[in-house]
Formats: C-alpha cells, sequence, structure tokens
C-alpha cells in the first residue's frame, strides 16, 4: 500500500474514532457515575476501545480543574496542587496529603486514557469532580503532543469557563499494578459495551436499556 493509500486508511480510522469516542467516554462515565473510580473506568475504555480497534492507552496524571464562574476548584496530585497555590487558589500551607480519597500514588491521583489516532485525552471518571462544584461531565480534549514540552495537557470544556490542566507523571508507579488488577473484573462490562456500540447503538440508548437500574436509581430508591 502506497503512502495516499495509508493516509486514507488513517483519515478513515479516525473519523470512526472521533464518532465512536464520544460516546464510549460518555457511557462509561454513565456506569461510573460520580464514584472517585478512575482507574476502573479508564481501563473499562481501554479494554472496549481495544476491541473496536481504537489505540487507547492509561496515562496516571495529576489534576487541576477550575471554574471562575461556578468558583469551583479541583486538586489531585502535586503539581495540581501547586497550580492552585501558585494562583491563590488553595491555602500555601496545605500539602497533597491534605486532601481526602487520593489513591496509594497521591503524588498523581488520578487517571486517564491517550489516544492516538485522534490525539485526545479522555476522561471519563470526571464526573466525581462534580462534588467540588463542577459540572457532571466526562471528558475529551483534543491535545498537540502525546509529550507535552512541558509536562502538561490543558482542555476547555466548551460553552463554559471550565478549564483543566492534566499534568503527565509517566515517571509515576504504583498504578500500573492497580491498572492491571481491576481488568479482569470488567470482562462483562467490556463485553456488554462492545456488543452494543458494535451494533450501533449509542450513550443514550445504552444508558436507557442495557446499564443496571443500579447506576441509575429511581427517585422512589
Amino acid at each position: 500500500m502506497g503512502k495516499a493509500g495509508r493516509a486514507q486508511n488513517l483519515q478513515r480510522d479516525a473519523k470512526r474514532a472521533q464518532r465512536l469516542l464520544p460516546e464510549l467516554t460518555t457511557a462509561i462515565g454513565d456506569m461510573y457515575g460520580t464514584e472517585a473510580e478512575c482507574v476502573e473506568a479508564t481501563a473499562l475504555l481501554c479494554i472496549v476501545a481495544g476491541r473496536l480497534g481504537i489505540t487507547a492507552r492509561p496515562r496516571a496524571v495529576s489534576l487541576f480543574a477550575y471554574s471562575p464562574s461556578l468558583r469551583a476548584v479541583a486538586i489531585t496530585g502535586a503539581r495540581g496542587l501547586a497550580e492552585a497555590q501558585e494562583r491563590g487558589l488553595a491555602p500555601s500551607d496545605r500539602s497533597v496529603d491534605d486532601y481526602p480519597g487520593e489513591r496509594p500514588w497521591a503524588e498523581v491521583g488520578h487517571m486517564v486514557a491517550l489516544t492516538s489516532n485522534p490525539l485526545m485525552v479522555l476522561d471519563p471518571a470526571f464526573r466525581q469532580f462534580s462534588a467540588a462544584g463542577l459540572p457532571r461531565i466526562s471528558v475529551l480534549g483534543a491535545v498537540r503532543s502525546a509529550t507535552p514540552e512541558d509536562g502538561v495537557w490543558r482542555v476547555w470544556i466548551p460553552g463554559s469557563d471550565v478549564e483543566i490542566a492534566y499534568f503527565c507523571a509517566d515517571d509515576s508507579t504504583g498504578w500500573q499494578e492497580d491498572f492491571e488488577a481491576v481488568k479482569p473484573q470488567l470482562r462483562g462490562d467490556a463485553d456488554t459495551l462492545t456488543e452494543w456500540f458494535r451494533r450501533g447503538g449509542d450513550a443514550d440508548g445504552l444508558r436507557q436499556h442495557i446499564i443496571p437500574r443500579t447506576f441509575f436509581p429511581s427517585d422512589d430508591d
């Protein structure tokens, strides 16, 4: 196959991924809701994306998210805290240990997925930060490099003033074991999601018909 053919295939694959990834990320966000289960959510996304022919890899990150209009700030890990302190949005005498809910790899504190074609950061578990007053959404953001020179991916949520800084932490340890450990327990959910999206389903349909009611209790529950 010549260069033109390869380029066409890459373009076709990118368009397909651009169609599928928002639906998949939203669906997984629906499943986990506001639970602080970024490892599980990211692992499930990576598994299903791979089965659908899209390469998605886990990345440990430190996070800083901020909305001036909502007066909401979320922080995980050392670099997220440092960013908040530089902006005067966190007390200078606070440390990562002062923020509850961190995983054992507290220097980082969050996990996302990165795809290469198209180059995007996917954060299905961002909804957990609604506890800090931020929007209850899952995040997809286009980025310019898999390895940015300044070590940070910055994403802005369309139609809002929410900005998110994902600080890369490729030299961090501990999260790899957590990531591999949860994968076996996700096989059933991965099978369900894979089959649903292979048949052309979307996140809205999955929310209504497939996801167990335990994820979406009624007002009477």
